[in-house]
């Protein structure tokens, strides 16, 4: 994960145990639908549970999000521990991304040397 990633993991887990904190300090609500499982499931796969994690994913993804339909794609292509490699289900979930708008390394709507 990447700072970045981490960063909004830390203000959604802020806003939700102190959702008056975030309001007054000028943060703005916790994003809604999509944006608000994936951030869920950031934290579940940090967490270590990787089912509950892969569920809100895809629930993420299912609402419209092209950042947890890419993250599903990445773990079924690279597998990780309690998941298998599963090489067309993650060309599926790359499918989606691309639809969603996300860039897909080495593959849809990314330029030659991305």
């Amino acid at each position: 994960m990447t700072a970045r990633n981490h960063s909004w993991l830390l203000a959604a887990a802020l806003m939700l145990a102190m959702p008056q904190a975030g309001a007054q300090a000028g943060a703005g609500p916790l994003p809604e639908g999509p944006e608000r499982s994936y951030l869920m499931a950031v934290g579940l796969e940090e967490e270590g549970k990787i089912k509950d994690a892969i569920r809100t994913y895809r629930r993420a993804a299912y609402e419209g999000s092209g950042a947890a339909a890419l993250r599903l794609g990445e773990i079924y292509d690279r597998g990780i521990p309690g998941v298998p490699r599963d090489y067309p289900e993650s060309l599926r979930w790359y499918q989606r991304a691309h639809e969603l708008g996300q860039r897909v390394k080495g593959g849809w709507g990314c330029p030659p040397k991305c």
